[in-house]
């Protein structure tokens, strides 16, 4: 009976003999209670739950605007040095081109190498402060007194009753081609006109020294002719010829 005691007061109040209708009603009120109490603790954690499933939606979706967005930018950047590749390889092969050109025309123009021997022409330019030194010759012929005659009519250049080519010479120039043309740094340089030389006393000359005179005066080879000595294709010697 102690026993049956003790569990009636975890129940309520101290009392012997069948629950009383207070009991009853109080007891189905804490069940209740405990049942909304579960129900809304459990509700909570629901929503709380949809709602972290809601931020983690709202956060992937985020993500994937910005990793969608950042590709995007990607893309127009890709896109972007594309084309400058394309326009730069574009403006590569026409500098390409226009160099094949340039050099088809300078292959053109400079013409073979000269043998070895003794040439007449005109320098057209002098480098002396190359390395090594060059020049670029303008390869012509030379005639005196009756070959000059008969070249002179062959080429239709002596005029009408007139028996002899005037000054005894005639120079012909068939050819545009020019020839570049290495010169030996030690080349002897024989200049015959005032007030560089003297037709019967040639002033020898450096080439260094030739190249500085040529600078300050481009006459002195715009009109005057040059024998060149050539050996193993390397001039060794440039000698001014005397026109009158």
């Amino acid at each position: 009976m102690k026993t049956d005691h003790v569990q009636m007061q975890d129940i309520g109040p101290a009392h012997h003999g069948p629950p009383t209708p207070d009991n009853r009603r109080r007891l189905a009120w804490i069940v209740v209670a405990a049942l909304v109490g579960v129900t809304l603790g459990t509700g909570v954690t629901a929503l709380a739950y949809q709602d972290a499933l809601r931020d983690r939606d709202a956060a992937a979706a985020t993500l994937r605007s910005d990793s969608n967005a950042s590709v995007a930018a990607l893309g127009d950047r890709i896109d972007v040095l594309e084309l400058r590749i394309a326009e730069t390889t574009a403006e590569a092969d026409r500098a390409a081109r226009r160099l094949a050109r340039a050099n088809a025309t300078l292959d053109a123009m400079v013409g073979p190498a000269l043998p070895d021997g003794r040439h007449f022409g005109y320098l057209v330019a002098v480098g002396g402060s190359q390395a090594p030194p060059r020049v670029v010759f303008d390869l012509a012929q030379w005639f005196t007194d009756a070959e000059a005659d008969a070249a002179a009519i062959a080429d239709g250049a002596m005029p009408p009753g007139q028996a002899h080519i005037e000054n005894g010479f005639y120079i012909r120039n068939e050819s545009p081609r020019w020839r570049n043309v290495e010169v030996d740094p030690s080349a002897s340089i024989a200049l015959v006109t005032y007030p560089y030389g003297d037709i019967e006393h040639p002033r020898e000359i450096s080439l260094e020294r030739f190249a500085e005179i040529t600078d300050d005066d481009p006459t002195l080879v715009r009109w005057s002719p040059f024998w060149l000595d050539v050996r193993d294709g390397i001039v060794t010697g440039l000698d001014q010829q005397y026109i009158p």
